[in-house]
């Protein structure tokens, strides 16, 4: 599926290929905060990065999904996402791995992943900065705390060598880091709280108490996603300038617009 509008001139037209593993964690609102960075997105499901290349591509996005770190035995192109991410990363293609992402950019680069030791992370957490972020490009501009939606089983325990932690939290510590072009998040930045509820829905039973897990239940995400929803503006809206600062282009009005592709 593509879907085109009146777009930015060719010249200035940023490609971002963003790798979808899990059908149910699309880039959602990642796509109209890039949009009007005047992006064009290309949106691929797992599976292609086994035949995709970054030929032609300023930027890479790998999105979460329901899968972990370990299963890939089972979806063996899991491995090929982390080719992906070792190949933008060497070649510093500005990169951006969400949750998964952030999960399979570690154990590429030399990371390490387990089962969180501390069971499911849901709903809200507050994010605080690292010494670090306060010159990173793309947490300078947040507040030293700020809030962000997770849900993840699995948990970023040893990073790569040559990364830097730039956000930690209170349950699990690798919440942001980076190493050269790469930043991975172990939150969603791109999530709506409509999408929240299903998934919340579609792990938990109602009597489990995963809803409400640590006091953050789906009606939490939604109260403060005015909140939630303008860091992670920011935050996407700073990696696409890394974008265009790495491709050496000039800026474009905010409200230009851009080319979605989808193959999903």
């Amino acid at each position: 599926m593509t879907t085109s509008v009146a777009a930015a001139s060719e010249d200035e037209r940023l490609r971002i290929l963003v790798i979808q593993p899990d059908i149910l964690d699309g880039p959602e609102r990642l796509i109209p905060w890039m949009q009007d960075r005047g992006a064009t997105i290309n949106v691929i499901p797992g599976p292609s990065a086994a035949t995709s290349s970054l030929t032609g591509y300023d930027g890479l996005v790998v999105m979460g999904g329901s899968m972990g770190d370990a299963d890939t035995l089972q979806y063996p192109w899991l491995e090929s996402i982390r080719q992906l991410l070792r190949e933008a990363h060497d070649g510093d293609i500005p990169t951006l791995g969400i949750c998964l992402g952030s999960q399979l950019m570690a154990t590429a680069l030399g990371g390490e992943v387990r089962i969180g030791s501390r069971g499911l992370e849901a709903g809200i957490a507050r994010l605080t900065k690292t010494h670090a972020a306060a010159t990173d490009p793309l947490l300078a501009s947040l507040p030293q705390s700020f809030l962000a939606a997770e849900m993840h089983y699995d948990a970023i325990t040893s990073l790569p060598p040559q990364a830097s932690l730039l956000a930690g939290g209170e349950k699990y510590p690798n919440q942001v880091f980076r190493s050269r072009l790469s930043w991975g998040v172990q939150f969603h930045p791109e999530i709506s709280p409509a999408t929240y509820r299903t998934w919340i829905q579609a792990i938990s039973s109602p009597s489990d108490g995963t809803v409400d897990q640590q006091g953050h239940g789906v009606d939490d995400v939604e109260t403060l996603d005015p909140v939630i929803a303008a860091s992670s503006a920011a935050l996407i809206g700073n990696f696409v300038e890394v974008v265009r600062d790495n491709h050496g282009v000039a800026p474009v009005r905010n409200n230009a617009s851009a080319t979605v592709c989808s193959e999903l």
